[in-house]
């Protein structure tokens, strides 16, 4: 068996094991690599290694944002003015909700002009 295919302890991990790993860690690859008892690199490389995995992992992120949207959405529900703020700023810009920012500028402005140089004819 290749190299590849083992871990920093020299053992196989299986999809199954990579599957089980990512199963709770939220997508967080520090978790999955401790529980797979492997290096981060080497749990990034198993993830990625099948689609299945690496589908299991973007659903365990989607999750998790799921759950962040939910709770600034409670803030909004129960009138939280920040929570609604940001939704705003974020998800309501097709609607014009764009934070702009003003800049202000002072001293003296210093134009540099070049003369043209063109070939001769």
């Amino acid at each position: 068996m290749s190299n590849e295919n083992h871990n920093h302890n020299n053992r196989y991990i299986a999809k199954p094991m990579v599957l089980e790993a990512i199963s709770g860690t939220h997508g967080i690859m520090s978790d999955i690599a401790k529980k797979l008892d492997s290096t981060w690199d080497t749990a990034r490389k198993y993830v990625n290694k099948w689609s299945e995995t690496a589908q299991a992992f973007q659903n365990e992120r989607e999750r998790i944002t799921d759950l962040a949207e939910n709770v600034i959405i409670t803030g909004i529900k129960s009138g939280d003015k920040e929570d609604s703020k940001f939704w705003l700023k974020t998800i309501g810009k097709s609607r014009g909700f764009v934070e702009k920012q003003q800049q202000e500028l002072s001293g003296d402005i210093v134009y540099k002009v070049q003369e043209a140089k063109f070939p001769e004819e």
